[in-house]
């Protein structure tokens, strides 16, 4: 039985340390298939080492090595000297065509698979697929977390910054779902500051007459309403607050 709770305490395996530790030696994975013969081993051999803590909070040290093996199917990474292994299939990338990626299949799911990280459980004292973890209750700690505590979009925080980094605006031609919110959000923001400096501009009488009404238009236009009593003049024009407030039809 594992004692970690979340997935991110979990020492971890993947495609992308792989490629790293075969480019310090002038290799890739590609080159690595190409020349091993079925049944050859890649001479440099991977070795782990990571310190962790057991369930009576000791600081464990776990090692072993990693080897890179050819058959007839293709290329496998065998743990321990032969204690377990995962098989390396190759797909197309679908970034840019003539290119390829590697992948791990993952044995535990039904159908054809594939992840890029395996992660380390101390009870089972392998490195093991994410679709097995949930059997041991390893998950995320935004799982955990209640609904009210979880991250949502919402005009009070727009993600900037970092949150943005690995995040793509298009996959295939087409908006991803969580730019399309994003951008939403951002327009969203910036008609609110726009509505109000101009309800700012109409009560203190900043703005000039004949670009009023074309300012009335284009919010109406973008804010979909078909009227010209749109309520950008209906806020508190008092530099102690912003908020809005009612105003009556015969006022």
């Amino acid at each position: 039985m594992c004692f970690h709770r979340n997935i991110e305490t979990l020492p971890t395996f993947g495609i992308k340390v792989l490629r790293k530790s075969l480019r310090e030696v002038g290799y890739s994975l590609g080159r690595v298939e190409a020349e091993l013969r079925p049944g050859e081993r890649f001479s440099s051999i991977l070795h782990y080492y990571f310190v962790e803590r057991n369930i009576y909070g000791q600081e464990v040290q776990t090692s072993g090595e990693i080897v890179i093996l050819r058959d007839t199917q293709g290329l496998l990474l065998e743990f321990n000297r032969g204690d377990y292994s995962y098989r390396l299939v190759r797909r197309e990338s679908n970034l840019k065509r003539g290119t390829f990626r590697y992948y791990i299949l993952d044995p535990y799911s039904p159908g054809e698979s594939l992840c890029e990280k395996l992660y380390y459980l101390p009870g089972v004292c392998e490195f093991i697929p994410r679709s097995i973890l949930h059997s041991h209750r390893v998950l995320y700690a935004q799982q955990r977390k209640g609904h009210s505590d979880r991250y949502y979009f919402s005009p009070k925080h727009i993600p900037e910054g970092k949150e943005l980094r690995y995040r793509k605006s298009h996959y295939r031609g087409r908006e991803t779902p969580f730019w399309r919110r994003y951008r939403e959000l951002i327009e969203e923001r910036d008609w609110r500051i726009t509505e109000y400096t101009i309800g700012r501009g109409f009560a203190d009488g900043v703005i000039p007459p004949d670009l009023e009404e074309e300012i009335r238009l284009e919010y109406m236009r973008h804010s979909g309403r078909k009227t010209l009593s749109s309520p950008l003049s209906l806020y508190n024009t008092r530099k102690s607050s912003t908020r809005r407030v009612k105003v009556s039809k015969n006022g």
